[in-house]
């Protein structure tokens, strides 16, 4: 593998993590779904985020979930504990 192969990812971080009502992102993003850990659809956003959006999860219990951003025709998957 070359270098060029690891630009295709998408690297977005999610902070503050953990959290207890919103979290941000740091790059724009197509779609956000946040799934618990049997893997069961919790929440889905769409649209055209841009870096720094927030996003309220006050609705949502307290746990381990994890959440999936597509952007670019790519994916990428990252833990999110809400306390």
């Amino acid at each position: 593998l070359s270098t060029d192969d690891f630009k295709t990812v998408l690297d977005v971080a999610i902070y503050p993590n953990p959290t207890s009502t919103s979290f941000q992102i740091n790059k724009a993003v197509d779609k956000v779904s946040i799934y618990d850990t049997t893997g069961k659809l919790i929440s889905t956003y769409k649209g055209g985020y841009q870096q720094n959006h927030e996003f309220n999860i006050s609705n949502i219990s307290q746990g381990l979930y994890i959440v999936k951003f597509e952007a670019d025709a790519k994916t990428v998957s990252k833990r999110l504990i809400i306390n």
